[in-house]
């Protein structure tokens, strides 16, 4: 019998026949971290954690094994008795913070949690559109709606600079060789010295770009299914991984430009409130609307940017300096700022 993600979710609901629930419990005894995948609302409750005792995930793991292990008649309650405690696993596994407690702040609908004596913080977007965080460093992030984050206090004073999300964030990482900057979801991992990326993951996939610099992709999950070795991006690439299928590629994201035609190009449509899209316009056309849009210098040389054209959205609230760093990297060019001044030239 395939076990499909679907299968999982009838599992965890109770709505499974008993043949069908035998064999996902035996595959989830096989594959553990499966459960902690599904378990999209443990991060809803990081505030209100609590360290478990030592060896307690261990013994139930232990007890959950016993239980599939026995050759007794299959009783409907007693494979959700081994979902519960293969779900308790799970939340265990992924509550991998220190044994402190969490203090959690929310952005844009600011919804305190009473203070405590804790040296970790929890960021939360409540709000409909992304919003940026400077951190202590100099990083900045600009949290999707609904994306989750938090790190350790003092952030960038430890020798690594470690990030849990989940959801969606872009990351402007602050240069410093000695301190490497380490984005956590629950399949991976991505290190950064100073650059800027974009990490999304959902339930059951993985996307990460690389705007500028370089970063390494490790999987967190020992042998996760398809993934065979380390990933090292470059500007312009992602990596696309999908649980489901247990398959990994990397691509290039927008690299080769469209066969210039004289149509609209010149001009950009409104795809809802906030957002640009892009259709192979010209470059020095999208740099006069960036200019108008964010109120900010950019210079350029229009010959530098003849024959060359960017395609994609600019949605409400994107970073200008993660923009221009995109459009540069898919074009071969470079961009230097100077106090709140851009600079867009030829590498030389």
């Amino acid at each position: 019998m395939k076990i499909t993600h679907t299968l999982i979710q009838k599992f965890l609901e109770n709505q499974c026949t008993d043949a069908e629930a035998e064999a996902v419990a035996r595959h989830l005894k096989k594959r553990p971290e499966l459960m902690a995948i599904h378990l999209k609302s443990s991060w809803d409750a990081a505030g209100k954690e609590n360290s478990l005792p030592a060896g307690y995930a261990a013994e139930m793991r232990k007890a959950i094994n016993a239980q599939i292990g026995k050759h007794t008649r299959v009783i409907r309650f007693r494979w959700m008795a081994v979902a519960a405690s293969l779900m308790i696993v799970a939340t265990a596994l992924w509550l991998f913070t220190p044994e402190t407690k969490t203090t959690a702040q929310t952005l844009a609908k600011v919804e305190r949690q009473p203070a405590a004596p804790a040296s970790w913080k929890l960021l939360t977007n409540t709000s409909a559109k992304a919003c940026s965080i400077k951190l202590a460093d100099g990083s900045v992030v600009k949290l999707a709606p609904k994306a989750v984050i938090k790190y350790q206090e003092p952030f960038g004073q430890q020798d690594q600079r470690n990030i849990y999300m989940e959801g969606g964030a872009d990351f402007d990482v602050a240069h410093n060789k000695k301190k490497p900057f380490t984005v956590h979801t629950k399949l991976f991992s991505t290190t950064a010295l100073g650059t800027s990326f974009r990490v999304s993951e959902t339930a059951i996939a993985c996307n990460v770009k690389l705007f500028q610099g370089k970063v390494l992709i490790k999987s967190l999950v020992d042998r996760l299914k398809g993934w065979k070795q380390d990933i090292i991006l470059l500007p312009g690439n992602e990596m696309k991984y999908s649980l489901e299928k247990g398959a990994v590629s990397v691509d290039q994201f927008n690299a080769t430009p469209k066969q210039h035609s004289q149509s609209r190009n010149n001009q950009y449509s409104n795809k809802d409130e906030g957002t640009m899209v892009f259709d192979n316009s010209p470059l020095p056309a999208v740099m006069k609307i960036l200019i108008t849009k964010y109120h900010s210098t950019i210079f350029y040389d229009q010959e530098q940017l003849k024959g060359k054209y960017f395609s994609g959205e600019v949605l409400k609230g994107d970073s200008l300096s993660v923009l221009l760093n995109a459009i540069a990297n898919m074009n071969g060019l470079k961009v230097t700022k100077k106090k709140d001044i851009y600079i867009i030239t030829q590498p030389k």
